[in-house]
């Protein structure tokens, strides 16, 4: 449990660093430029709400943006991150290879498909020596 409350810490350490350099803004050219702005609007309210550990706000605002913006690659990235936290790696790892469908050289996506591959592994072990 405390492993988790590290990589936790360490992820919104990522989340806040990616909105202090701009890089959470970083969506697709598609759309008119109100999806967008709405989009980022709501990637915003998420990276809020991870802030705070309030992990199912996040993914709902998250989600949005994506809905808004399907080509929201940090809106993928970070709902990916946050179902990471809550160990939820299948749809961690779906919305890692969506960022990594629409951005393939996105090293960060790659990394963190690779770790969650690897958690779900461990997981699936754990549940089959139960």
């Amino acid at each position: 449990m405390k492993s988790l409350k590290y990589t936790a810490e360490f992820i919104i350490f990522i989340f806040i660093t990616m909105l202090a350099l701009g890089c959470a803004s970083g969506t697709g050219a598609t759309g008119s430029s109100v999806s967008v702005s709405s989009s980022n609007s709501y990637l915003e309210r998420g990276l809020t709400a991870a802030a705070r550990e309030d992990y199912n706000h996040a993914i709902e605002n998250y989600t949005q943006a994506i809905r808004l913006n399907p080509h929201n690659v940090a809106a993928y990235y970070n709902r990916g991150l946050t179902y990471y936290i809550i160990g939820d790696f299948s749809l961690a790892i779906a919305d890692y290879e969506a960022v990594l469908r629409i951005e393939p050289n996105h090293s960060n996506a790659q990394r963190s498909l690779d770790r969650a591959m690897h958690e779900q592994v461990v997981k699936q072990t754990d549940d089959n020596e139960d």
